[in-house]
């Protein structure tokens, strides 16, 4: 029976993760968006009609059906 082979990546996945934000690179091992890519202001506008509409209650658990109302 042979020895089980023992596999390092040569970089671990965190170093990728550090490299996301470096300008000019393109890592597709990340899978994290460019920060030029989100619709920052669409999300802020979302965000702040929900804490004004639901406030605290927008971070509770629902029902597992999902928000009846």
């Amino acid at each position: 029976m042979q020895e089980p082979f023992s596999f390092q990546a040569p970089a671990r996945l965190l170093d990728f993760m550090r490299q996301a934000d470096q300008p000019g690179l393109i890592n597709l091992a990340a899978g994290v968006p460019g920060l030029d890519a989100l619709p920052f202001d669409a999300l802020r506008e979302s965000l702040e009609f929900a804490v004004k509409t639901d406030g605290a209650a927008m971070f509770a658990y629902h029902h597992p059906e999902g928000d009846h109302p």
